[in-house]
């Protein structure tokens, strides 16, 4: 793929030489370019888009909200600084937007399907009849955090608990994290937790049972680093 390329590339031109976070950046750049997956959505300089990641401090959480607007449904995303109360920083957010459907779900698709590069980003969204929920941030390929509304995590609850198979391992890692920093910041009450949450005594795979176990222990070292000596 575009990474491997871009890597092998990047390592036999510069094996015997000093190098720049520049030279990492315009090799993985040239690999997109070669194999066709860059640019993407009116993005074109990929060096420009990873220095807003690596040029900044923490990451973002994206917060998903579901409106209706002259009849259409509308999807408003909004990005903050996660962790900090203030700060205007941006990054450019890539977002995926797959719908949890009865009829089958598709996975693979982890190209974005937009970027959050403003601080709010409103898309016209009309779902399928037979989709039960939305979900960002697919296979969790994306480094930053996702809040939904009450009825959007809801309803992820509820897919889960009827079966939790039907949601990617990697995005039920992701939401287990998600929803364990998202109590602990106040940004969720633990009503809400129980219910998202309640599929685990069912689960079997690998991928979110170490990301319950990373994410808890990582709560846990917090708390113990906050605690008054």
């Amino acid at each position: 793929d575009a990474m491997a390329w871009g890597l092998s590339n990047y390592i036999n031109s510069f094996q015997f030489g000093n190098v720049r976070e520049d030279d990492l950046l315009l090799s993985l750049e040239e690999a997109g370019y070669e194999l066709g997956t860059w640019p993407n959505g009116g993005k074109d300089s990929f060096v420009e888009v990873m220095k807003k990641w690596t040029n900044q401090k923490g990451y973002p959480l994206v917060t998903v909200t579901e409106e209706l607007k002259d009849l259409n449904q509308m999807l408003f995303l909004e990005q903050t600084w996660y962790h900090q109360d203030e700060g205007d920083q941006l990054w450019d957010i890539p977002v995926t937007i797959t719908e949890v459907r009865t009829s089958g779900t598709y996975w693979n698709k982890t190209s974005p399907d937009y970027w959050l590069s403003d601080k709010t980003l409103t898309i016209d969204f009309e779902a399928h009849e037979d989709t039960e929920a939305i979900l960002l941030n697919t296979r969790a390929v994306g480094y930053y955090r996702v809040n939904y509304s009450y009825q959007g995590w809801y309803n992820l609850g509820l897919v889960l608990s009827a079966n939790h198979e039907v949601v990617d391992p990697y995005n039920r890692a992701q939401i287990i994290c998600d929803v364990i920093s998202l109590v602990e910041t106040g940004l969720m009450e633990q009503g809400l937790r129980e219910h998202v949450l309640q599929f685990l005594s069912r689960e079997t795979d690998l991928t979110p049972l170490m990301a319950l176990e990373v994410c808890s222990d990582s709560l846990r070292k917090t708390n113990i680093a906050n605690f008054p000596k």
